[in-house]
Formats: structure tokens, sequence, C-alpha cells
């Protein structure tokens, strides 16, 4: 019998801008829509932030899903991005979740994008 694997949708992103620059996009985007995204984690050491992001019209947790965000290269002046979507309470396993999870980082790139360009 063959299973289908679902795994976590993954993005690889390049920006023209730094660290500095993407974490002050990323806290705009945050307080600019509290009801969509809340900031979970963030280590500018290691480059990494952990947003919990929901697109019901109210903040739900248990409907929420975690984005990652990991800076994966060393250039300073610019930005490779890797973005992982999960569920609130773990990895994705089935279609449906990773559709959701899917929109919800296309949401997020779009957010992301609007706040550069948007004042």
């Amino acid at each position: 019998m063959q299973q289908e694997v679902i795994t976590n949708p993954f993005r690889i992103q390049y920006y023209d801008y730094s660290w500095n620059d993407i974490r002050e996009m990323v806290n705009t985007m945050v307080a600019r829509q509290p009801k969509r995204y809340r900031l979970a984690y963030h280590n500018d050491y290691y480059q990494k932030i952990i947003l919990l992001i929901n697109l019901h019209p109210t903040f739900d947790i248990q409907h929420a899903n975690l984005i990652y965000i990991s800076k994966i290269d060393a250039e300073p002046q610019s930005s490779l991005l890797i973005y992982e979507t999960k569920k609130y309470d773990g990895d994705i396993t089935n279609i449906r979740d990773y559709q959701r999870g899917t929109t919800c980082m296309q949401e997020f790139s779009n957010d992301l994008f609007l706040v550069n360009h948007v004042n």
C-alpha cells in the first residue's frame, strides 16, 4: 500500500535588506496587524524569528500556524531567508493543513512586502 507523505511547507526567499531591516519590517507588521500576527520568539545572534499567524478574523491560538524564519547566508547587507510553516501543535500531517500553511506563508510574504512599500 502506498501512503502520501505530507511535510511542512517551506520557501526560500532573497531580500535586498539586512537582518536588522528584516527584523524592523517584521516588528512593524506585527504592530500594524495584531489580530493576524504575534511575535513568539526572536534571536538576533542566530538570526531567527518565530511568528504566530492566524488568518481568522479574531486571533485564536488553536487555529494559528507558526512561521519559522531563519537567515541562511552571511551577507551583511542582504538576506537569504528560509520560511517553514507548522501547525500550532506540531508538524503538518494532512493536505488540508498543508494548504492552510502554504496560504499563511504566502500571506506573510505579501504583508512583509507591503510593510516595506506602504508607509
